[in-house]
C-alpha cells in the first residue's frame, strides 16, 4: 500500500503548468509603466496647448458676429427715427391762435366845439376859473355864465349826441369831472344845439 498512487486532479494539472514555483518565481518587468508615464508627461502639455489654441481661434471667429449685428442695428435706428419724426411734429404743433377782438378807438375831441360853463356852485368867479382851464387845455370857444335853475348835487357835462361824446369827455377830464354816466350825459335839452354845456356844482369847490 506504500506505493499507492492517487488519481490526478485539477490541482495537479495547475501545478504542472507553472514554470516557476515558490520563492524562485520570476518578477515581471516595469518597463511598460515607465513608457506609459513618459508618454503622459510629454503628450499632456502638447494636448493642453492644442486645446488652448483651438479655443482661442474659436472665440476670435465668433467674437466678430456681435459687432456686425450691433452695427446693423445702429444704422437701422436713424431710419426709424426719421420716419416717426413727422408724426411727433404733428402732435406737438400748436393750434393757430384765435384772432383777438380789437377795441374800438375812443372818440376824438373837437376843441373848436362851443362850450358853455354854467356856475351853480354859488361861488363867485368859479365859472370864469373853469373857463380859463378849458382855454389852457386848447378849447377855443368857451363861454362862462351863472346857472339859472336849481343847483344839481354834482357837476355834470351835457352833450347833444354821440358825435360830441369825445369832446364832452375831454371837457370833463380837463375840469376834473368823473367820466361816467352820472356826470357825462347825452341829451338833457342840448339836442340840436351843437354845444357842450357844463353845470358846475359845489362838489368842485
Amino acid at each position: 500500500m506504500a506505493d499507492k498512487e492517487f488519481p490526478v486532479d485539477e490541482f495537479d494539472r495547475l501545478a504542472s503548468d507553472r514554470k516557476v514555483r515558490g520563492a524562485h518565481r520570476r518578477q515581471e518587468s516595469n518597463r511598460k509603466w515607465w513608457i506609459a508615464l513618459i508618454a503622459i508627461v510629454v503628450c499632456a502639455p502638447l494636448l493642453g496647448w492644442g486645446i488652448v489654441q483651438w479655443a482661442g481661434h474659436r472665440s476670435d471667429s465668433t467674437g466678430d458676429e456681435p459687432t456686425t449685428s450691433v452695427t446693423a442695428e445702429a444704422t437701422a435706428a436713424p431710419a426709424e427715427e426719421s420716419t416717426t419724426a413727422p408724426e411727433g411734429d404733428e402732435e406737438t404743433s400748436e393750434p393757430a391762435a384765435e384772432p383777438t377782438e380789437t377795441e374800438e378807438p375812443a372818440p376824438e375831441a373837437d376843441l373848436a366845439t362851443p362850450v358853455q360853463i354854467r356856475n351853480a356852485s354859488m361861488v363867485a368867479g368859479h365859472a370864469a376859473a373853469m373857463q380859463q382851464t378849458l382855454a389852457e387845455a386848447g378849447f377855443t370857444t368857451v363861454e362862462a355864465n351863472n346857472y339859472p335853475n336849481t343847483s344839481p348835487t354834482v357837476s355834470q357835462v351835457f352833450y347833444p349826441d354821440e358825435s360830441f361824446e369825445g369832446t364832452a369827455l375831454a371837457v370833463a377830464e380837463a375840469l376834473g369831472i368823473p367820466a361816467d354816466e352820472e356826470h357825462v350825459i347825452e341829451g338833457e335839452g342840448t339836442e340840436g344845439t351843437g354845444t357842450v354845456i357844463v353845470v358846475l356844482a359845489g362838489d368842485l369847490g
